[in-house]
């Protein structure tokens, strides 16, 4: 942030850099490449945009021993061989060391939900609970049934199976409060078994009419790649933003079996720009060409859609 000076210098590097990796061929921009472009794009607008003070973001065994001074040397025992690398370059010592304390208390209870206003439409929300099969399709389907629209989101999956996202949404209504309350009563509903996303869809009409048809300003764009990831397939998704979008994808490959481990979600304008970390049931890679194809199919679809989204019931 200090050597790029403001915004606009710092948009106009990312599009260069965008295109002169682009100019090296056709296959040059890759999933992977974009994350981390991505990655650093958006955490340095941040900067400018709020007005914070740069903060290093350190990595692995810097960022343990950052911890001690926070944390009893016995939790960060406990915790420091199960969180993520990705993870610990994406927050602070401050933030990771809230986050252990949240997931120490999710214990007594399902879920832990918090949120932060940043502007009378904004905020941004962390979230706390256990992995299990569709959580993302649950969560972002819920965040769509109260009306909020993600425009960024981090998705971390602990080795302990903790999940720590964390969601920037926007309400244009002013009313994101009440939403976001909203959001969380409906999601203890859907992951404590009370009721399912499909129910809450069905009974509430507002949520019910989605638009018949969608005609795309930004064309759809799907890249799967099994070569940036020894572990993971890597699913790039680009095109034209609307409300309920993140959810139609996250449900698609939920029901198209697969299991996501990592996630970063953007908007830039109009535009998405999601990238998926993704295994099969089996905690493989998807590198099967039919497979592979037939789930670029099935996303694709969600940019033209020509009917009302169909919401399956998830909670199996």
């Amino acid at each position: 942030a200090t050597k790029t000076g403001n915004l606009y210098r710092l948009k106009m590097l990312y599009l260069l850099t965008f295109a002169d990796i682009k100019a090296v061929g056709p296959e040059s921009w890759t999933p992977w490449k974009n994350t981390l472009l991505m990655e650093l794009f958006l955490k340095t607008s941040h900067f400018f945009e709020r007005g914070g003070v740069v903060r290093p973001f350190l990595k692995g065994n810097e960022m343990i021993q950052k911890l001690k001074e926070s944390l009893p040397p016995e939790i960060i025992s406990e915790y420091d061989d199960e969180l993520p690398d990705r993870y610990l370059s994406s927050y602070s010592s401050a933030e990771i060391a809230h986050h252990i304390e949240m997931a120490r208390s999710i214990e007594k209870g399902l879920l832990l939900v918090e949120w932060e206003m940043e502007k009378e439409t904004h905020a941004k929300v962390t979230l706390c609970t256990r992995d299990r099969y569709g959580l993302f399709s649950k969560i972002a389907g819920s965040m769509f049934l109260s009306r909020l629209n993600i425009l960024e989101a981090q998705i971390h999956t602990w080795g302990n199976g903790i999940v720590l996202d964390t969601f920037w949404v926007e309400d244009a209504t002013k009313d994101i409060d009440r939403r976001l309350q909203q959001f969380k009563k409906d999601l203890e509903e859907i992951l404590g078994g009370k009721s399912s996303l499909k129910d809450l869809l069905s009974k509430r009409k507002e949520s019910n009419r989605i638009i018949q048809k969608v005609i795309p300003k930004v064309s759809g764009e799907v890249k799967i790649s099994n070569q940036d990831s020894d572990f993971y397939t890597i699913v790039e998704v680009t095109g034209e933003d609307r409300l309920g979008i993140l959810y139609e994808i996250t449900q698609a490959l939920t029901d198209h079996g697969c299991d996501i481990h990592f996630a970063r979600v953007s908007t830039l304008g109009n535009r998405i720009v999601d990238v998926f970390y993704i295994q099969d049931t089996w905690g493989e890679k998807i590198e099967e060409k039919q497979k592979t194809d037939r789930l670029k199919e099935i996303l694709l679809n969600r940019f033209t859609l020509n009917e009302e989204i169909t919401v399956k019931d998830q909670n199996r």
